[in-house]
């Protein structure tokens, strides 16, 4: 191997970046609200398709109350 290829691979090298405990943290607390959105959203939906049969089956003449 040529010393010009040595140095490039070391250079290479030199970029790595090393995960700590508070990056982990980070991502984790990050995905963990990412996921309590897609519920809040899913439970959204869900409500308003059960107000929406509501309304229509108070219009068809049934009781909401």
């Amino acid at each position: 191997m040529r010393p010009e290829d040595k140095s490039k691979r070391a250079a290479s090298w030199s970029r790595r970046t090393y995960k700590t405990s508070d990056d982990f943290l980070r991502w984790l607390i990050a995905k963990n609200a990412r996921q309590k959105r897609v519920i809040q959203a899913e439970n959204t939906k869900a409500d308003h398709a059960l107000l929406h049969a509501l309304m229509i089956w108070a219009d068809d003449g049934g009781t909401t109350a």
